[in-house]
């Protein structure tokens, strides 16, 4: 379930987002490049919670434990911006950002869920490098599209698409404030309806809230309540997820956050309260079949038996410590908590590393290749 979580990505302080939706006159004019990175993110918590997509919600409850969930990812959403705004690469707008921040506040859920491209939000961020120049961003170049080459994280500014000209979803670059959607390079301005024909294909699902693109017919279909059967997660009204439980069919399921001494499943709609520091304990009942119980126990420290041998009991490591359950005497012997691992250290699988990432090639810890 946490995996889930991977996805947030952020926007506003709560002071801006009580201005945005009471009194406009207090909103701020403008966002300093140093605040940029704790305002944007504060709005995307905060609005991801009322909006409770796909259950996010319900499992994070708080800002705060949304910016600690996004802290343990080490996710470094602007880190390069502010690099490239302060080497003169990018040139900032704050009062441009103050103005875009004010209007995606007041958006609703559904144009989040579409990644609407505000027109006030076109010049927060000028690229100054032309075309066929060295890049790691997007918003470095003037075209606003960077072709980044994922084995050595960087890239070259990008000829992009003009709205109204033919793409290919995932493969084209748009031009600033359009994507590719059905085939053409367009901008989003209002939800489809039932029915409506649509684009499976999208990066972002532009059928209204209570809807999805149905795979299968390319039209917007409503989302299954409780109990409904299901695909994925995007087919189930939001703060449900599709659960396969049995392993084979879906259902839509309600996503509940879990207490102390509650029966969990490893792979469940729920979770146990990680913010207070519980995980689900899991103890074999039989292997051979796969068959398992658990209830929400509190996680494990440095030093800790985190899985004991002769019960066939599994407690998690704190998952906001930098430590991982060591097993590699195997299933027959008891395991604790260590610390993480170094980048260059001997290892066999990612989560025994401080980056969370081991090179299977050369089996050592190693910085992810994934660009940030």
């Amino acid at each position: 379930m946490l995996k889930r979580f991977a996805i947030i990505g952020g926007i506003l302080v709560s002071s801006l987002l009580v201005a945005g939706c009471d009194d406009d006159d207090d909103a701020p004019a403008t966002i300093p490049v140093t605040e940029l990175e704790d305002t944007y993110l504060d709005f995307m918590c905060q609005k991801m919670i009322s909006c409770n997509t796909e259950g996010f919600g319900e499992m994070l409850g708080t800002v705060a434990n949304c910016r600690t969930f996004i802290e343990m990812e080490g996710d470094d959403m602007f880190g390069k911006t502010v690099d490239a705004i302060n080497a003169g690469d990018i040139l900032y707008d704050a009062e441009a950002a103050a103005t875009c921040l004010n209007a995606m506040e007041a958006g609703s859920c559904q144009d989040m869920a579409a990644d609407r491209q505000y027109d006030v939000c076109q010049a927060v961020f000028m690229g100054t490098v032309a075309d066929g120049g060295a890049c790691e961003i997007d918003e470095e170049c003037v075209s606003g599209a960077c072709e980044v080459d994922y084995e050595t994280c960087m890239g070259t500014c990008a000829t992009v698409v003009a709205a109204g000209g033919a793409c290919e979803a995932w493969e084209t670059h748009c031009a600033k404030g359009t994507t590719c959607y059905d085939g053409t390079c367009q901008a989003y301005t209002a939800p489809l309806g039932s029915g409506d024909s649509c684009d499976p294909e999208a990066e972002n699902d532009w059928c209204d809230w209570d809807f999805y693109c149905n795979y299968d017919s390319s039209t917007c279909m409503a989302r299954g309540a409780a109990g409904a059967a299901c695909d994925g997660d995007d087919e189930c009204e939001h703060g449900l997820d599709c659960n396969y439980a049995d392993g084979e069919n879906g259902v839509c399921t309600e996503v509940e956050v879990l207490d102390a001494g509650d029966e969990c499943e490893p792979e469940g709609s729920s979770m146990c309260n990680y913010f207070d520091g519980y995980a689900c304990q899991i103890t074999v009942i039989d292997p051979q079949n796969e068959e398992f119980e658990g209830t929400c126990q509190p996680m494990v420290q440095l030093g800790d038996t985190c899985w004991e041998a002769e019960a066939m009991t599994m407690t998690a490591c704190d998952i906001f410590e930098d430590i991982y359950c060591d097993m590699s005497a195997g299933y027959l012997e008891d395991a604790v908590c260590v610390a993480k691992k170094a980048a260059g250290a001997e290892c066999e699988e990612s989560n025994e590393c401080l980056s969370d990432y081991c090179d299977w090639e050369s089996n050592t810890c190693a910085e992810d290749m994934m660009c940030k």
